[in-house]
C-alpha cells in the first residue's frame, strides 16, 4: 500500500534575499531526505493574504433534508 505525507512550512520573507535563503535551507533539507525517500518533492509558493473572509459553514440540518444549489448562466 502506498502513503503519501505532507510537511507544511509557513515562512515570513522580508525580501526576494531572505526567500533565497529559506529556499536553500529548505533544499538541503529536503537533499537529506532524498537519499532515503528518492520522489521526495519540494514546492515553495507565494501566498498572498485573503481580500475577503471566507463563507460561513452550512447550516447543519436534520437527516433526509438535502440542500441543492443551483447556478444559472446565460
Amino acid at each position: 500500500m502506498k502513503y503519501q505525507a505532507t510537511i507544511t512550512i509557513a515562512f515570513d520573507a522580508t525580501d526576494i534575499y531572505d526567500e533565497h535563503a529559506h529556499r536553500q535551507r529548505l533544499q538541503t533539507l529536503a537533499g537529506e531526505l532524498g537519499g532515503d525517500y528518492p520522489q521526495l518533492k519540494l514546492d515553495i509558493r507565494a501566498r498572498r493574504p485573503r481580500t475577503r473572509a471566507r463563507a460561513a459553514a452550512p447550516a447543519k440540518l436534520d437527516a433526509g433534508v438535502e440542500i441543492i444549489r443551483a447556478r444559472y448562466v446565460t
